[in-house]
């Protein structure tokens, strides 16, 4: 019989699964490129959360002895869930009390950084009524210019947006504005939506820093 207080694997929703592929394709172009070097590398869950896309990234990277995962919130209760879902499932990943605007600062330095995936919002099934906490549109873009800046080439940032909470639709287009302004011949940007709803949009973008600059 199951533990009631275990954390079992969730599902992941189909946005979330086209994130962790891009990331997951990000690791093995790099690593295949430079198999024979000493570097480490660093992947980075810029919202743990409950752990999902944390324990992803370390699933997947459980068997590349240069990946390294680091996953920051800026909340204690979801640092613990993070915690206890890596525990559950046998993995290891850093975890850093901090905004995202600031973990690489916690990161060495000249660090390769490969991906770094944002679900933005708040923290699922968390008390709305007691200490809401949601990510603000102007941390988050402070957070993609840094990682953008140090992102090496053929990394990929995924963005998860969501829009039904107060701030969620303002904090979209905060990031749309960022991500539509980067230099095409360096970064290819893809965006992915809901087209068949009218509220409580969500939005996934897909950041691929190009290896070689395009020529148009």
């Amino acid at each position: 019989m199951l533990q009631k207080n275990k954390l079992l694997p969730s599902r992941p929703s189909l946005l979330d699964t086209i994130a962790h592929s891009a990331i997951q394709r990000a690791i093995v172009s790099v690593l295949n490129v430079s198999a024979q070097n000493d570097d480490n590398y660093y992947c980075i869950d810029a919202t743990a959360g409950n752990g999902h896309d944390t324990c992803a990234l370390a699933k997947f990277c459980n068997d590349f002895e240069k990946m390294h995962i680091v996953a920051c919130d800026i909340q204690e209760q979801a640092l613990m869930q993070t915690r206890m879902r890596l525990k559950d499932n046998d993995l290891n990943a850093e975890l850093i009390l901090c905004g995202h605007e600031n973990i690489i600062d916690y990161l060495p330095k000249n660090s390769n950084l490969i991906g770094v995936m944002f679900n933005l919002g708040y923290l699922p099934g968390k008390d709305r009524k007691q200490d809401f906490i949601i990510t603000q549109k102007e941390t988050t873009v402070q957070a993609l210019k840094n990682m953008h800046e140090i992102l090496i080439p053929q990394g990929c940032i995924s963005i998860h947006c969501y829009t039904g909470h107060t701030g969620g639709y303002e904090e979209y287009q905060a990031v749309l504005e960022f991500v539509s302004s980067l230099n095409p011949r360096e970064w290819r940007v893809l965006k992915t939506m809901d087209i068949n709803r009218e509220h409580n949009l969500e939005f996934l973008f897909l950041l691929e820093k190009l290896q070689q600059k395009k020529s148009y």
